[in-house]
């Protein structure tokens, strides 16, 4: 598979605001990529610098013939039902 490939998945992408003794910046990371995390000094900063985090880290698992998860499937359709009783007081 492609760098382009993994590119196109839906990989769960994550930004949060820290701020620590070094002021206030943003951390983009994505969510199935172990270490492939950037920052910036803006959100928006931060979720233009993920891209270029996301492709090398990508570069380096295909480099060295390491496995590349699949997405996490948040999004998961569902095809069973799971029913629990409970005593009327609780409901």
């Amino acid at each position: 598979m492609k760098i382009q490939d993994y590119l196109n998945k839906p990989y769960t992408t994550t930004v949060r605001s820290v701020t620590d003794e070094s002021g206030t910046y943003w951390v983009a990371s994505i969510l199935e990529f172990d270490g492939c995390y950037t920052t910036g000094e803006t959100r928006q900063e931060a979720l233009e610098n993920i891209t270029e985090a996301e492709e090398g880290w990508l570069e380096a698992r295909i480099a060295n013939k390491l496995p590349i998860p699949e997405p996490s499937g948040l999004e998961t359709e569902y095809s069973g039902k799971f029913n629990v009783r409970i005593p009327k007081e609780l409901h």
